[in-house]
């Protein structure tokens, strides 16, 4: 392995990172701290959203879609501090 493998990614392309708050797997602070040494990088934190379940779909598609048509632009991300906790759900209990 090269010396620098571990070393962080530095770029000046426009890189979009997503995180979920209440991601275990990938928690929010590892993209926050990859997001510091990318120069055009924008992170949206999406409230109580896990790694699989990024909350709304409509806003996370949105997001996307209006980064990858123009990577330039301002990231307008208000509708991921707005996802609800989803109900608490026992799966799988007896009845």
């Amino acid at each position: 392995m090269p010396s620098d493998f571990h070393d962080p990614v530095a770029s000046d392309v426009p890189v979009l990172l997503i995180a979920g708050e209440i991601d275990v797997a990938t928690p929010a602070w590892m993209a926050e701290r990859a997001a510091e040494t990318l120069a055009h990088g924008e992170l949206v934190v999406f409230a109580n959203s896990s790694h699989w379940d990024m909350g709304g779909a409509d806003c996370y598609d949105g997001i996307v879609t209006r980064f990858m048509a123009d990577p330039s632009a301002p990231v307008e991300a208000s509708c991921a501090g707005r996802i609800e906790r989803p109900p608490f759900e026992i799966v799988g209990s007896p009845r």
